[in-house]
């Protein structure tokens, strides 16, 4: 015997319901799995960041720390109790929802700091720069800088990696084992 339209419809119901629920268990079991890597020991660029954007950092990987103080930083940040707020929605649009979910869980409702993160920007934007694999002009072009800028970067840049090279091979050369300096070897004027 088939069960009749209303019965289909409650259970329907009951299932959509618990849906949710169901969902957020598996989430926060897959979160507690020691197979999730967390995002803290999978970019080391993490420990960098201020605290508020380290957080949220932690939780959704560290192009969302930039996010945060790209949008809101130097400011002020009412985080309100629930997203259904207008501010919640604020928070929705400029960082997305998940974001959004992660920020009043860990900070909500509170108002706190959000650092402008100026020379974290900077560094990140040199490190795109020197690994951007097109031309001076293109790279310029692609990320919005002169291309008297990025030839500057790209000069520190192997600057910077030869004085580490040359560095290394100083490093080799005083591990070799020598002879005393008042040594004929070394020194033909001189007794042993």
């Amino acid at each position: 015997m088939k069960p009749s339209r209303s019965a289909q419809s409650k259970s329907s119901v009951c299932a959509a319901s618990a849906a949710p629920d169901d969902a957020l268990a598996s989430a926060r079991r897959l979160a507690s799995s020691p197979l999730v890597v967390d995002q803290a020991e999978a970019d080391p660029r993490i420990a960098r960041l201020p605290k508020a954007p380290r957080a949220l950092a932690e939780k959704l990987g560290y192009a969302a720390g930039l996010r945060l103080m790209e949008q809101f930083g130097g400011r002020q940040l009412t985080i309100p109790g629930k997203i259904t707020s207008s501010i919640g929605a604020v928070l929705s649009r400029a960082l997305g929802d998940e974001a959004a979910r992660v920020m009043v869980e860990l900070f909500g409702p509170d108002t706190i700091e959000i650092p402008s993160g100026a020379l974290l920007r900077s560094a990140a934007l040199k490190e795109e720069i020197v690994n951007h694999r097109g031309s001076a002009n293109e790279a310029a072009r692609d990320l919005k800088v002169s291309r008297r800028y990025v030839r500057m970067v790209r000069d520190a840049a192997k600057a910077a990696r030869r004085a580490a090279a040359l560095r290394e091979a100083d490093g080799r050369e005083a591990n070799r084992v020598s002879a005393p300096a008042n040594c004929p070897a070394v020194r033909p004027s001189t007794r042993c």
